[in-house]
């Protein structure tokens, strides 16, 4: 009985909880309160504090590889390519049907789109004005609608280029003829319309038309500047001011982005503002839906003040108010209340980053020495030259029909015209109807007299938007 006795003790005191409180009670007895049994298992603070820095370290190295390492941009990558691939595999194969339509003999035009591809919808909206194919079946991106750098490069890499275009070589004939300096502008352009004449033996399509956008005002004075739209892009034709022959057609503008759209499609608060410049880089500059002017006035005069008489001092105003016209009309819509957006605002025609600023000091002398009175003499590089800055506001504004207005505006610009007996400066215009032209400020005349001019005319601003 002892035994069991001793068993039962024995098991009691050694099992659980009261053997390890026995065996720290006896360490602690035998080799004192400060020492750590050889057998204790823990981690002490410091090595907790280093485990958690290098853990967080770790993480960030992770986290920074993943984004600026590529692996989420290749990822990326990886899936555009595949989908764009996807539809080259598929436009290939529609081109093996049309040829076997065709008897075996490859079609002049295959007349494909991305939208009538045998693929995913999703691939269709998402690719449909991103991609287009030509009449030799080849698949190109728009530049005007792809204008991300990256994607750009995404798409050259597995083959698809920029597409620049199937008939400007036959526009340029429309215009030019087989030389050019032989055709006259007067036989493709109806001068009291101002529409354009197809010709279907020199037009590759002649179902489209020709759309005449506006004249530009002369910067070379020998030269006359008309702006006309072909296929869906803006050329400049450039002849010869006397005789009207066609000298040169250069593509001027190209559709980019959200360029014509709705600002207020996109942003609220901003309906009615046409979208004309798109920088790719979530800011736009958008025009005005109508002419603007403070409390219902006219607008800005320019030119000499009001009451004055004697005609020297009309000069002497009309030339300062001449030479400072682009800051004064700026400054007009800076100061314009109810707008949208006090950002970078402007006004149409006046000339601003990233395009070249062409305001300068450069003053006119064309003013021949020879005219009487000294005329010459007296007014030759007072005011400052002519410009084209107006040039790309002008172009796009009618391009996107929004030119024209139910009053005339200011284009802060200028325009020098010169004839066989005087010299016009001017402040350019855009009149009722939609079409450029220019508000007289001063002028000289070869009978030696010169005359100060006065007008007051409202405004369209541009105010520059991020964030679209």
């Amino acid at each position: 009985m002892q035994k069991i006795k001793n068993k039962e003790i024995t098991n009691k005191s050694v099992g659980g909880d009261a053997h390890i409180d026995l065996r720290n009670k006896i360490a602690k007895k035998n080799v004192g309160e400060n020492c750590v049994f050889p057998h204790s298992r823990g981690i002490t603070l410091i090595a907790l504090i280093i485990t958690i820095i290098v853990m967080i370290i770790l993480v960030g190295v992770t986290v920074n590889v993943a984004l600026n390492g590529g692996l989420f941009g290749t990822s990326k990558k990886a899936a555009y390519q595949t989908e764009v691939s996807t539809i080259q595999e598929q436009l290939e194969a529609e081109k093996v049907t049309k040829i076997a339509e065709n008897d075996g003999n490859i079609p002049s035009d295959f007349g494909i789109t991305i939208s009538n591809l045998a693929i995913s919808d999703e691939l269709k909206e998402k690719y449909g004005t991103k991609l287009i194919v030509s009449k030799d079946g080849t698949l190109y991106y728009d530049p005007a609608v792809v204008i991300d750098e990256e994607e750009r490069n995404w798409l050259e890499e597995i083959g698809i280029n920029a597409y620049t275009g199937e008939t400007a070589g036959a526009f340029e004939k429309y215009v030019l003829g087989e030389t050019p300096g032989q055709k006259n502008l007067q036989t493709i352009l109806n001068m009291e319309t101002m529409t354009f004449i197809d010709e279907e033996e020199t037009i590759s399509n002649a179902s489209i038309a020709v759309k005449f956008l506006n004249i530009g005002q002369n910067e070379d004075l020998t030269k006359e500047y008309i702006y006309a739209k072909y296929e869906e892009v803006a050329y400049k034709i450039i002849c010869d001011t006397d005789t009207y022959m066609t000298e040169s057609v250069e593509e001027i503008y190209r559709k980019q982005g959200y360029e014509g759209r709705d600002l207020g499609e996109l942003k609220e608060g901003y309906d009615g503002w046409t979208i004309i410049y798109d920088n790719g880089d979530g800011t736009v500059e958008a025009v005005s839906p109508t002419v603007m002017a403070k409390d219902g006035t006219p607008g800005p005069r320019l030119g000499y003040s009001e009451g004055t008489t004697d005609q020297t001092q009309r000069v002497e105003e009309a030339i300062a108010s001449y030479n400072s016209a682009i800051d004064t009309i700026n400054e007009y819509c800076r100061n314009l209340e109810g707008l949208p957006s006090n950002e970078g605002v402007r006004s149409v025609g006046a000339a601003t980053d990233p395009r070249p600023n062409l305001e300068g000091e450069n003053a006119y002398n064309g003013i021949p020495a020879e005219w009487k009175n000294n005329v010459a003499e007296i007014y030759n590089g007072r005011g400052k030259a002519g410009d084209t800055a107006y040039e790309q506001d002008l172009v796009r504004m009618s391009y996107y029909d929004v030119a024209d207005c139910d009053t005339d505006y200011w284009m802060a610009s200028r325009c020098v015209n010169s004839f066989s007996s005087g010299v016009d400066f001017n402040v350019s215009v855009v009149s009722t109807g939609g079409l450029s032209g220019g508000s007289l400020l001063w002028n000289v005349y070869s009978g030696g007299s010169a005359h100060g001019s006065s007008d007051s005319l409202g405004v369209r601003p541009v105010i520059r938007v991020s964030g679209v």
